[in-house]
């Protein structure tokens, strides 16, 4: 059993929930047809990470790609294709898509603020186990970040971290075929995961700034930015 994978595709299932009610009170058709897509995503996901696996799942990269579509369609709606990608900590850590400000109070679900739309999606039993750094230490960030994607999650054969100042860079190489092949849409399982982990070390609000390949897998250079 996949304990990560399975919380993963229980919040992608209420997130498109969310969405779903969204849709409905909008009365936008698209949305409610793209988030009963994720809310089957989302369970179907959770049941093929609760058996036994040994090695890449076709049917689970399929699903993923049935949820990163979705994903992407509800960003198309709301104009947030290339919006500010953040993880913002608190009760729960919240994954924000937004073209505008997050330093106020956000919920989770889809909603507007002042500065703009935003999509909250809550990242609750996504990487909890990972506790705050006590003190914040370049060799400590730099050796937790590189033991959880090559040994704890495995979705690395290899992994570099640099920081300066409030910006980390994470490069990574042999990522499975399955993982590389999702890279292309706007928000990825790579991206977030990396980002969750920086954010639940530090206890800072972590940005994405950047993401590309490297000759040998690929890289993203995340900003905390606040405390």
């Amino acid at each position: 059993m996949r304990l990560g994978l399975v919380a993963a595709g229980a919040n992608i299932a209420v997130i498109s929930l969310v969405a779903l009610v969204y849709g409905i009170v909008v009365n936008s058709p698209q949305v409610v047809g793209v988030s009963l897509s994720g809310v089957l995503a989302g369970i179907a996901i959770a049941g093929a990470a609760a058996s036994p696996a040994t090695g890449p799942s076709t049917a689970l990269q399929t699903l993923s790609r049935l949820l990163l579509n979705t994903i992407t369609s509800i960003q198309e709606q709301l104009d947030l294709v290339n919006a500010k990608i953040r993880v913002v900590m608190g009760e729960p850590p919240l994954l924000v898509v937004t073209n505008g400000d997050t330093r106020g109070k956000i919920d989770p679900g889809i909603g507007a603020a002042v500065t703009g739309t935003y999509i909250a999606m809550p990242l609750s039993g996504v990487l909890e186990d990972i506790e705050r750094l006590p003190v914040f230490n370049y060799i400590d960030l730099r050796n937790i970040i590189i033991e959880i994607l090559t040994s704890t999650l495995g979705i690395a054969r290899l992994a570099e971290v640099e920081v300066e100042g409030n910006r980390v860079r994470v490069s990574v190489a042999g990522v499975p075929q399955d993982l590389a092949d999702l890279e292309s849409f706007p928000i990825t399982p790579l991206s977030i995961l990396v980002m969750i982990g920086l954010a639940r070390l530090t206890g800072r609000t972590v940005q994405l700034v950047k993401r590309g390949r490297t000759p040998d897998g690929f890289y993203w250079v995340l900003e905390m930015v606040s405390a």
